[in-house]
């Protein structure tokens, strides 16, 4: 019966199809590194492939109005268009089952190549600080510069806390001291000259995001003074300037929730690049309870754990399509109207599998 179906199938398979190894492809699974996060970066979200014989050709985010996006996550529901074609030699099967970031979608087959679509309503989570500032050691009339970073943020502010515990803004920090200059980007502070009054002074970052407030640990600015002062000689006096800074990239990655990378203490990032990550199924999702699956990143071991549910309507869909798989008749696949070759293809394997189950019940 073997050899009669595999003459069958060299018969009606194309060409291209009889000179590799046939593959049928019967589940497509697509992974997200994180679900959609508001406020979360868009550029990066990965999408991976967990099947074999088929390749992502393209994923988009779409927005509510059907849109592609750039820049961050809203409130606002978002939609997921993955295309995925299959290999040399492959086919999706009729009936194929797509799961996407481990629950059922939809999505529309047209033998070699799956659109798949799915719906998210973006999760809200609190901010993650990637990167503490740390303490900075500086002469009197010198620059300190601050670095702090974090995910799911979309404001950050400073606070410079003094010797006697008293709380100041960059704006009443500037009243008590109006030589210093800031230089405040997002994540960074700078300021210069600082006078020897400030030693002891520490800095905090604080970022907000729709999940809430985080703050930063503590970095200290120590001012040394040079022992010529402190004996009462008298020094020409030097101008504020910034020293030349060289990246000193630590040998150990870093990493949030989206990248990882090498960091310089001044906060550039070298070879950053989007989480690989490996998942693993821990408990699979019923229709009364949640499943989850756990991913690790292949290079840094960054770890993320995700639930899944059911949706009930597409379950039943499965539900309906098993049970119909049951009868003689075999299922109608919907062709594109530009591909009336593999619509011929998939009809005659059809008819074979039937003629074969049939045998095979006689």
């Amino acid at each position: 019966m073997l050899c009669l179906l595999a003459a069958a199938l060299a018969g009606l398979l194309p060409a291209e199809a009889q000179a590799g190894s046939l593959g049928l492809i019967d589940s497509v699974d697509v992974a997200l590194a994180i679900p959609p996060v508001v406020s979360g970066e868009v550029s990066a979200m990965q999408v991976t492939l967990g099947t074999r014989g088929c390749y992502i050709a393209g994923a988009v985010w779409y927005d509510m109005y059907g849109q592609p996006m750039t820049g961050k996550f809203t409130y606002d529901n978002v939609s997921l268009v993955v295309t995925v074609n299959a290999s040399p030699g492959c086919y999706f099967t009729p009936g194929v089952s797509v799961r996407v970031g481990g629950e059922y979608a939809p999505s529309e087959n047209y033998g070699s190549q799956l659109v798949i679509s799915k719906s998210f309503s973006p999760v809200v989570w609190a901010p993650s600080i990637s990167k503490h500032p740390i303490s900075e050691t500086v002469s009197p009339g010198g620059l300190v510069s601050f670095v702090s970073y974090a995910s799911f943020a979309d404001e950050c502010s400073w606070t410079i806390i003094g010797t006697d515990g008293k709380h100041y803004s960059i704006d009443a920090l500037a009243q008590k001291f109006p030589q210093l200059q800031f230089y405040t980007p997002y994540g960074k502070l700078n300021m210069s000259p600082i006078p020897k009054e400030m030693n002891g002074y520490k800095v905090r970052c604080s970022f907000t995001g729709p999940g809430g407030r985080v703050d930063s640990g503590y970095a200290e600015i120590i001012v040394e003074v040079p022992e010529a002062l402190q004996t009462g000689e008298q020094t020409p006096p030097q101008q504020p300037t910034a020293p030349p800074h060289q990246h000193a990239f630590s040998s150990e990655l870093s990493s949030d929730a989206g990248y990882h990378w090498y960091g310089c203490e001044c906060g550039e990032a070298s070879e950053k690049a989007v989480h690989s990550f490996e998942w693993i199924q821990k408990r699979e999702a019923s229709a009364d309870k949640p499943g989850f699956v756990q991913g690790t990143c292949s290079v840094c071991g960054y770890a993320v754990n995700a639930r899944t549910r059911i949706d009930p309507e597409l379950a039943a869909k499965e539900a309906d399509k098993e049970a119909a798989q049951e009868t003689p008749v075999p299922p109608t696949p919907t062709a594109a109207p530009d591909t009336a070759e593999k619509e011929k293809i998939t009809d005659r394997l059809d008819r074979i599998f039937g003629f074969l189950k049939k045998k095979g019940s006689e």
